[in-house]
């Protein structure tokens, strides 16, 4: 394609998907941040709360004029022990902890990115050779950022999988 118009063009779609990639990877980063540590709060809480649950007895227990009943009592530590378990297998099957990580350095990637073509076409016609050049050498950056940060989280999760079918050696 030598016609610059049809240059512009491509460069003004490709920088108008840059910008939706930017904010998705973004938001994708909060969000998974937000739940990586929320869930490990409940996990943390959670298990130093279950057992403290457990030793209180199986009795009733009478706290500022409130009777909790021994069934209550004896279920509480059943809850929170369900709910540790749950929080856990959210946590490890979407993988909060590394997909944080992973989308904040894309975006940091992609960013560099933006920034170093802009530096490297300024001042240049666009649709000539030189432009051009600069122009796919920045798609491809682009594309392998995004490809890298999607096959690190499926290897993740592969990961994660074998760890959890590995049967125990027997005796």
């Amino acid at each position: 394609m030598t016609d610059a118009s049809g240059w512009a063009l491509r460069e003004k779609v490709s920088l108008e998907r840059v910008e939706k990639d930017l904010a998705f990877y973004k938001a994708t980063g909060q969000r998974a941040r937000e739940w990586s540590r929320d869930l490990g709060l409940i996990i943390m809480v959670g298990s130093i709360i279950a057992p403290v649950a457990i030793s209180v007895g199986s009795g009733p227990v009478t706290i500022s004029k409130i009777t909790v009943s021994s069934e209550v009592i004896k279920a509480i530590p059943i809850f929170i022990t369900l709910v540790v378990a749950i929080a856990e297998g959210v946590r490890r099957m979407f993988q909060f902890q590394t997909r944080w990580v992973s989308t904040g350095v894309t975006h940091q990637l992609i960013t560099r990115a933006l920034d170093d073509y802009a530096d490297a076409t300024a001042g240049m016609e666009i649709g000539s050779e030189a432009w051009v050049t600069e122009f796919l050498k920045f798609k491809k950056y682009l594309n392998d950022a995004k490809s890298k940060e999607a096959e690190e989280y499926f290897s993740n999760i592969a990961e994660m999988e074998k760890k959890d079918t590995k049967v125990p050696a027997s005796n």
